[in-house]
């Protein structure tokens, strides 16, 4: 039992691969434990207790591997939903930020325009002006 098995990433399998990996695993653990308790020279009340043990044993992981895959699964569904409403939101963000660059756009246009009419009119009054006092000469 001194070997141990590296387990690849769960998030790249779906949850039926995830237990059928599993499952291997754990058979071949399983064999290779029978294996070895075989050999041994304990007796057999032992080695039905040892099997017992390993079955459990077995049977733990297992269950917590595949409730950690199931898990992993859910977590990957919400964060393909939160990528999806952030991709909207920044979408929206967008649109508010053009639309206030249009706004913004036109208010300068008005400010200008006003300037424009404030100019003609002193320009107008200064005419005025200057006609009174030439008549006036």
């Amino acid at each position: 039992m001194g070997r141990s098995k590296v387990i690849p990433d769960a998030g790249n399998y779906g949850y039926e691969e995830i237990s059928n990996f599993i499952a291997l695993a754990g058979i071949s653990d399983f064999v290779e434990e029978r294996k070895a308790s075989e050999s041994d020279t304990e007796d057999s009340s032992s080695d039905e207790e040892s099997e017992i043990d390993i079955y459990e044993s077995f049977k733990e992981v297992r269950d917590a591997l595949v409730e950690t895959g199931k898990e992993n699964l859910e977590l990957k569904k919400e964060n393909a939903r939160l990528e999806e409403k952030v991709g909207e939101l920044q979408k929206a963000l967008q649109a508010e930020k053009d639309l206030n660059m249009d706004n913004l756009n036109i208010m300068l246009e008005k400010m200008e325009a006003v300037k424009r009419a404030d100019d003609i009119t002193k320009e107008y009054f200064l005419e005025k002006e200057n006609s009174r006092v030439y008549k006036l000469s």
